[in-house]
């Protein structure tokens, strides 16, 4: 009788083991631990990055294009949108940036660069360069 209780036991403990390991922690969260709004960023500065992440590259080939060479860019900052036509998804941003060489942010200047989707391409449409920086 006792070797029945002592196998019985062992098995009731690797069946307990096995389902042990095979469990899984579900992590519920609230809304306020997954937002990463804070209370000093605003929707608008939010919209405004979100903006920039998405015109990165053309914001980046229009500086290149009109340096001959990369540059780094920092502070975007959306000056201007229009919509071109009414009701539709065609717009026009206008966009500054400063730009600079290396770490050590050497020559810096304030860029303003005019971006549009029109039928669907996206296109920079003006480029200006000023030699001074602007601080926002």
């Amino acid at each position: 009788m006792k070797k029945k209780i002592i196998k019985v036991s062992l098995l009731f403990f690797c069946v307990i083991s096995i389902f042990n390991s095979m469990t899984f922690t579900v992590h519920a969260y609230d809304n306020k631990s997954i937002c990463y709004l804070n209370a000093e960023e605003s929707k608008e500065k939010l919209y405004e990055d979100l903006l920039s992440a998405l015109l990165f590259q053309h914001i980046d080939y229009a500086i290149e294009n009109y340096y001959g060479k990369p540059k780094q860019f920092t502070n975007p900052k959306i000056l201007e949108i229009k919509r071109l036509e009414k009701d539709s998804y065609y717009f026009e941003a206008t966009i500054q940036v400063e730009t600079f060489d290396g770490l050590k942010k050497s020559n810096p200047s304030t860029d303003v660069i005019t971006i549009r989707n029109d039928d669907g391409d996206i296109e920079v449409t003006k480029f200006e360069h000023k030699d001074t920086v602007i601080k926002s």
